[in-house]
């Protein structure tokens, strides 16, 4: 129907169709098309872009393409977001996260004041994120904000949008005097939505001088003109206040409607930055302390062994953990600690078992005072050792716990659900390991506080509780003086190598009830 004679029909019956309203739309949009500033631009008759429009457009490549090649993803780079936090924190903020480096916090760092060291670490830092206002977190989060308006309005492909105009542009030749014709709106529409998508967000006000300085420092590329921003950007704000593309939009689409959306990317940098920095610190500390326990073990197996002994198992040790590791799975957990034990039991265990076996039937002790534990403890630990070397044997690929992993393993590739039964294995091997640890680290230290207790009474002026120690220096197979102290002191030296590894195996306090001192 011919739209006067619709219209007539709308004033009879007083109902305008949906059709109605939006050729209403249209008619309009061409009236406004027609006045606008920018109707150069678009040519409503057509529905063609017009040369000027392309002019338009390649004056903004002229002064992004160079951006478009070095700068795009900068925005997102740690390099960029340090040096925007660095512009807006003040100097002597940051001078406090500057005192919790690796290097600051070892010259902190005692024998045992790890964890005050860790105390103070965390306090200073909690004390730096108090320093930063509100004002540096939003001009830090601004200034992102707009880094990344920039780099989304830059990477918008200018080239292909140029070239639905002619086909002489040459893609980066910005110095190129380049003739351009009208061109079909259908087949620019959806880019002229995707350009206003980045372009909306712009603002002339914002201290552009500073963010591309920012961005030259963060790659070492100068890619912007700050004069010829300037000038075009003042351009782009003023097209997109009037409209124009809008309209345009509007009218090749014949879609009256239609309402442009734009950037919105805003984040929390500083919030992000600081959580990201609190990991930094929690990692550097996390690392500090095993740090110093390493030098602590190291110091204690020097003490205890003489020389770092070679590894008494052979599949459940750190190394053969590595595999693990390096996939992202927990790996072997107590490998260390459980070495240590096999090795100490190897070495000092018929020493100390001939000691508890003269203390225990040679001795004569007052009444009620017979030190009943040291009894089984050798055998307790005979024990341990055997289910320690049988444990280590399941590993192997046709053993219990290494059959298991290896089907896992070799079934992982195409089974994704392989990968939680390698970790829950390893968890049952671990948790396996971690009882031969705190069984063999317990045994042990009731066998140190027996001994410590009995040359306590051999060195008193007053034994309270062995009678004999003068039949025992006879039947002795050593001077019993030399073998109770040397023996005291490789218990107490073992006792402390195990608590460390106690400790890192998340067992309560206390486990380990040895009275060493």
């Amino acid at each position: 129907m011919p739209y006067f004679l619709e219209e007539i029909l709308a004033l009879i019956t007083g109902r305008s169709s949906p059709e109605l309203v939006r050729k209403r739309g249209i008619r309009k949009l061409k009236k406004t098309l027609g006045v606008n500033r920018y109707k150069r631009f678009y040519l409503p008759k057509n529905r063609e872009l017009t040369p000027a429009a392309a002019n338009f457009f390649y004056n903004i490549y002229r002064a992004v393409s160079a951006a478009q090649m070095n700068w795009i993803g900068v925005s997102a780079s740690p390099a960029f977001k340090n040096l925007v936090v660095e512009h807006f924190v003040p100097p002597d903020v940051l001078a406090m996260l500057n005192g919790l480096t690796v290097d600051q916090l070892s010259r902190g760092i005692l024998p045992g004041n790890i964890k005050e060291v860790t105390r103070k670490a965390r306090e200073e830092f909690q004390a730096f994120a108090r320093a930063i206002s509100r004002e540096t977190a939003e001009a830090v989060d601004s200034c992102c904000y707009y880094a990344q308006v920039f780099e989304q309005f830059a990477a918008f492909d200018y080239y292909f949008l140029l070239k639905k105009f002619g086909t002489s542009l040459r893609e980066y030749m910005v110095s190129d005097n380049p003739v351009f014709a009208q061109a079909k709106g259908h087949l620019v529409s959806g880019e002229l939505k995707d350009y206003l998508y980045v372009s909306i967000p712009l603002d002339p006000k914002q201290d552009w001088a500073l963010i591309f300085r920012l961005f030259t420092n963060a790659n070492g590329i100068d890619a912007v003109r700050t004069e010829h921003w300037y000038g075009m950007l003042t351009e782009v704000r003023d097209v997109n206040n009037a409209r124009i593309l809008e309209y345009m939009i509007r009218h090749i689409d014949v879609n009256p409607d239609w309402t442009p959306t734009s950037f919105q990317g805003r984040e929390p940098i500083m919030n992000l930055w600081l959580d990201a920095r609190r990991k930094e610190l929690d990692a550097t500390l996390e690392q500090l302390v095993r740090d110093q326990r390493s030098a602590q073990v190291g110091e204690l197996s020097r003490q205890i062994f003489g020389e770092e002994p070679d590894p008494l198992l052979i599949h459940y040790t750190p190394l053969s953990g590595e595999f693990f590791t390096s996939k992202g799975f927990a790996g072997f957990v107590h490998a260390e600690g459980l070495n240590y034990l096999a090795v100490f039991i190897a070495i000092f265990e018929r020493e100390i078992r001939e000691l508890c076996e003269l203390l225990v039937i040679r001795a004569v002790y007052a009444s009620n005072s017979r030190p009943q534990p040291l009894t089984d403890q050798s055998a307790i630990l005979t024990d341990v050792a055997r289910q320690i070397s049988l444990f280590d044997e399941s590993l192997q690929n046709d053993g219990k716990w290494g059959y298991r992993l290896y089907q896992a393993i070799t079934r992982s590739g195409q089974d994704r659900m392989m990968f939680r039964s390698i970790q829950d294995t390893l968890n049952l091997i671990n948790e396996e390991a971690q009882a031969y640890l705190v069984t063999g680290s317990q045994t042990f230290a009731v066998i140190q506080d027996a001994i410590i207790a009995a040359r306590r009474d051999y060195e008193s002026e007053q034994p309270q509780l062995v009678l004999n120690w003068q039949g025992l220096e006879l039947a002795a197979i050593r001077p019993l003086g030399e073998w109770l102290a040397v023996s005291t002191e490789k218990l107490t030296l073992f006792g402390g190598m195990m608590s460390l590894f106690i400790q890192d195996a998340g067992v309560p306090a206390g486990t380990l009830t040895s009275i060493a001192e």
